[in-house]
């Protein structure tokens, strides 16, 4: 007579650390990064990402790889991908897209 054969034992699905660490670390919101610039970033569960910047003059670079936007003194760049610039007011821009890089710099082009 054949035995009986035994389910196989499934992993148990992350509980507590184990869980936390497969999140995104979370970004204080909204972040000031200089007495000119505030960012408001938010990430959605499919990996895109919705960032509002206030203190924005003007757009210097506009693709869907790269945009920069200028405050005065400082450039922000963001590169990714899908990027597009949703909202642009006097003053503030929101841009949504896969953000890979988020980058604060001199006019002069130094980091």
């Amino acid at each position: 007579m054949p035995t009986k054969k035994e389910p196989s034992p499934r992993a148990a699905p992350p509980t507590g650390e184990a869980r936390q660490k497969k999140r995104a670390p979370k970004i204080p919101v909204p972040l000031t990064l200089s007495g000119e610039l505030k960012l408001q970033i938010q990430r959605d569960s499919g990996g895109l990402m919705r960032v509002v910047a206030v203190g924005i003059r003007k757009i210097l670079h506009y693709s869907e790889q790269k945009l920069q936007f200028s405050t005065g003194k400082e450039v922000l760049e963001l590169t990714g991908e899908q990027l597009h610039c949703c909202t642009y007011t006097t003053g503030a821009v929101e841009v949504r897209g896969r953000v890979a890089n988020i980058t604060f710099m001199r006019a002069g082009g130094g980091r």
